[in-house]
């Protein structure tokens, strides 16, 4: 799988663009980012049971509706097998919106700089080096294997 690589401190600070992150499965939720501000969802529960999986979308199309937004970007989980992916990929024909999927603990680590960021994605600049350490589990790897916790730099 060919990495897509993602210009975080560009893409934040468009606030032309609109994006719908979906997550992982098992703690599902989304985030939409549209003119630089984060609505960030409740959790829904582990997506792989379906009523949590029929409310999670439920509950993307009526935030969207609510707020007349149409997705430019969909963001999912890399691995290819993930309801929330599968999901995504529909979405994103439907929008004709960008599709872009994210290494797992790569996710948590961006999640974790833009916790700290807010919408100031231009305080981290392209010289700017950092460590990010995930250690929550598993995800799907770029070599399309499963890796326990991550050090990124």
């Amino acid at each position: 799988m060919k990495e897509k690589p993602v210009k975080t401190n560009k893409l934040a600070n468009d606030k032309t663009k609109t994006i719908l992150a979906l997550g992982a499965e098992s703690a599902g939720n989304f985030c939409v980012y549209n003119k630089g501000e984060f609505y960030h969802s409740p959790d829904f529960g582990d997506l792989l049971d379906g009523a949590n999986f029929e409310n999670f979308q439920k509950e993307v199309f009526a935030h969207l509706k609510k707020n007349k937004l149409k997705p430019n970007i969909i963001l999912t989980d890399l691995h290819p097998d993930f309801k929330t992916t599968l999901w995504g990929k529909e979405l994103a024909k439907k929008y004709k919106a960008e599709f872009i999927q994210i290494q797992h603990h790569l996710a948590h680590i961006f999640s974790a700089v833009g916790e700290h960021l807010g919408t100031n994605w231009d305080a981290l600049l392209p010289s700017d080096d950092f460590i990010g350490i995930a250690c929550d589990g598993t995800g799907y790897g770029f070599d399309e294997n499963i890796w326990g916790g991550e050090v990124f730099s």
